[in-house]
């Protein structure tokens, strides 16, 4: 039809398509003029009479004179081709505003309250719209509502008769199956009302970014309109806009508004904020990109116990994912896992996290198909950036991950390189399986308990198997083995654990050396070989890989710390914290880098902001004893420690940091019967010689004290790692071979 006229309008391009025919730019050549011509389908007027009466309705229509109602001028016939002329608009439909997502509220409420004001207009000329929808929305440049096709529907198609308790999809009634009202659903005339209850269904969609009610059928989907109610609205809209909505979406038609009057009158009673102003485009939107994002736990749909390693472990392979890229900052897994389990308003998290984006999402499988729902918020406003829902196989759980990492940077409105486009697709494998056993070993690696450690070997090594090329299962092997061997377990022997972690590290290098999880665990690994150099060059690749990954600044404060950096390390451990404010670990160990620096009484604050985060944590309260002590304060001390040795169920360390303060105080008697108990403990399980050692140097014992520090730097022990600069060591600095052990470690000045 492009280039044609039909009467005295020449055909310039097509600008849309529906049931109700395909609408055309024309230009008026008369009054020189561009208007809108709908063609309407071909033998919707079947005779003469047919077009008698449609030109009746359209003198009726063209009558409406309103600034929200796409003005009607004319009605013709040619070659029999039926068409109508209409005002022609410059802008946007709002079903096309809709695909980027929700709407913030302030656009609903002045879009809303425009199509509301159109439809009283043409109430009170006796015109029921018949099929209001977002595709006959236009929204001019200026923020302006133009409505159109009032009655069109209604002309084209009248209602048939059928039984109200019938439920009729694929009748003749008038409209658009999602906007339907349920009595036209039932065979009734629509009315005034019907118009309210698909205003209502369009209040829904621009506030949540999807109708209110979806169904794969037609026969579906008019049973729910007419049967089900629709899922509450998110928290962050306004209970009054909820209620107004809620009253348009009334099954019953008495109890809805009468009159779009009505409806008009409550939309224009909200704040100035909201009811004033124009309905802004997407153009009009801030094209910044959004830099700060939480991505929330993911629920568990079906409180499955068996599926929440996949509900926690899509959640950090976002977090992983997105991290990478250096324009995003992400916030880190120990702070958003703070809120699992709670209820989320994503804007109040959003807000004390100081991001400017949340992701939320939720996770249910039955069978072999898994259903993921996702939703993006803007913390700033509210708005919905994107909501996805994915029912996918089991199989497809990699190509759902970079589905949802491609979207969310999208609409970030990240400018990303090549490369960086490829990190987000990055598959470290691509056999599920062997995923699903990594999601696993993740899942009990972050338990941080020795057995679940143990657990989580068993799995990365199944992943392995699956997979040998997997360098994220060997970067969690190396994580799961040096945690073991660590100070806060030492639940295996340093010969036993840190071979495996190294060998594990290593050869996840080999295979991706831009992985940074691995150089940071290499670098933990070579400090306990004393090799620090080698670990200040891998704990420096690892930040320039991932300069947001906290856990490698954290690794790397602790690594300044021991060699009496303690400047650098206060700043590396703040910047860690900055990244991952939640973490308990983060927050209780940068008191302790005050502590290495006698700066007992900033330690002690910072150990009382971490146990805002976690009261029960023993390692915070051991740590706190210890700086009580340092600055004198043994009655706190003794209650501190006591406190964190009932926590951890006697744990070794938490009863040598004890014993060590009781046999300071003058308490000898009790701190050598936790010494004796801890030497048979070591006849029965491994026993790190580090604690034995703190207690002989609280007993004065120096040379006891050496010979267990001898035995620690055989076997590579964790616990030697502070010995510059630790507390507990004060009485054996003086000690002839203190300082050669020192020398030996690569500490010495």
């Amino acid at each position: 039809m492009i280039g044609q006229t039909l009467g005295h309008y020449r055909i310039v391009e097509q600008v849309g398509a529906g049931g109700m025919g395909v609408v055309y730019r024309a230009r008026d050549t008369r009054l020189d003029r561009d208007v809108a011509l709908k063609l309407l389908p071909a033998g919707a007027l079947s005779d003469e009479a047919a077009r008698r009466r449609f030109r009746n309705e359209a003198l009726a229509l063209s009558k409406l004179s309103h600034p929200n109602i796409a003005t009607v001028f004319d009605f013709d016939s040619q070659g029999g081709v039926d068409f109508l002329v209409m005002e022609y608009i410059s802008g946007i439909i709002l079903s096309e505003q809709l695909r980027a997502g929700a709407l913030p509220e302030k656009d609903v409420v002045a879009l809303a309250a425009q199509i509301a004001a159109a439809l009283e207009e043409a109430h009170e000329h006796g015109i029921v719209h018949c099929d209001l929808k977002p595709s006959n929305v236009a929204v001019t440049s200026k923020g302006r509502v133009k409505v159109f096709d009032f009655g069109l529907a209604q002309i084209l198609h009248p209602s048939v008769d059928v039984e109200a308790t019938e439920i009729a999809p694929d009748t003749d009634a008038a409209g658009t199956l999602p906007y339907m009202a349920p009595e036209v659903l039932r065979g009734k005339p629509p009315d005034a009302r019907s118009d309210t209850w698909s205003l209502g269904v369009m209040l829904y969609e621009m506030l949540a970014g999807k109708p209110p009610f979806q169904a794969e059928t037609g026969f579906a989907l008019a049973s729910r309109i007419l049967r089900d109610a629709p899922a509450p609205l998110a928290r962050h809209v306004p209970p009054e806009l909820q209620l107004v909505v809620g009253r348009c979406l009334e099954k019953d038609p008495a109890k809805r508004y009468q009159r779009a009057a009505d409806l008009l009158a409550d939309l224009e009673h909200f704040p100035s904020e909201l009811a004033s102003g124009s309905a802004s485009l997407p153009s009009r939107r801030s094209t910044r990109a959004i830099t700060s994002l939480a991505v929330l736990p993911f629920e568990n749909a079906a409180a499955d116990p068996e599926a929440e390693y996949l509900s926690d472990g899509i959640t950090e392979s976002l977090i992983n994912i997105l991290a990478q890229l250096p324009k995003l900052h992400v916030m880190a897994r120990s702070t958003v896992f703070r809120y699992k389990g709670q209820a989320i308003d994503p804007q109040a998290v959003g807000r004390e996290l100081n991001v400017r984006a949340v992701l939320t999402g939720r996770v249910s499988q039955r069978g072999d198909t898994l259903s993921i729902a996702t939703e993006l918020v803007d913390v700033a406003n509210g708005w919905q950036l994107w909501g996805e829902q994915y029912h996918r196989k089991r199989a497809d759980l990699l190509a759902v991950q970079d589905a949802m990492a491609r979207e969310i940077a999208g609409r970030l409105r990240l400018r990303l390189t090549g490369e960086e486009k490829k990190r987000l697709v990055r598959r470290y494998t691509r056999n599920t399986d062997a995923y699903h056993c990594y999601l696993k070993g993740r899942y009990y690696w972050n338990k941080r308990t020795p057995e679940d450690l143990k657990r989580g070997i068993e799995f990365f090594n199944q992943a392995i198997e699956k997979d040998p090329h997997y360098t994220l299962a060997y970067a969690g092997l190396a994580d799961s083995y040096y945690l073991l061997a660590g100070t806060a377990f030492a639940a295996l022997a340093p010969g036993e654990a840190f071979p495996k972690a190294k060998a594990a590290a290593l050869k996840a290098l080999e295979l991706d050396d831009s992985l940074a999880e691995a150089h940071t665990s290499l670098a933990t690994i070579l400090v306990n070989e004393w090799d620090w150099g080698g670990a200040a060059k891998e704990f420096k690749r690892s930040i320039e890989l991932n300069p947001g990954y906290a856990t490698a600044r954290h690794w790397y404060a602790f690594y300044l710390t021991a060699l009496g950096r303690l400047d650098e390390a206060i700043r590396e451990g703040q910047r860690a914290q900055e990244l991952d404010p939640l973490s308990v670990i983060i927050n209780r160990d940068l008191g302790l880098i005050y502590y290495y620096a006698r700066k007992p009484d900033r330690a002690i604050e910072q150990y009382c902001k971490s146990l805002e985060l976690d009261p029960n944590f023993a390692l915070t309260h051991q740590a706190l004893g210890r700086a009580y002590l340092l600055k004198g304060m043994r009655e706190d001390a003794l209650a501190a420690l006591r406190l964190a040795a009932a926590l951890s169920s006697d744990s070794v360390a938490m009863c040598a940091a004890l014993a060590h303060a009781l046999a300071e105080t003058g308490s000898v008697v009790e701190a050598r019967k936790i010494l004796a108990d801890l030497i048979e403990r070591s006849r029965r399980s491994y026993v790190s010689p580090t604690n034995i050692a703190v207690v002989y140097a609280g007993l004065g014992e120096n040379d006891e004290a050496m010979e267990c520090l001898e035995k620690a730097l055989a076997e590579h022990n964790a616990g030697l790692m502070m010995l510059k600069v630790h507390p507990v060591f004060d009485p054996l600095r003086s000690h002839p071979r203190y300082q050669d052990l020192l020398r030996r470690i690569g500490l010495a000045p």
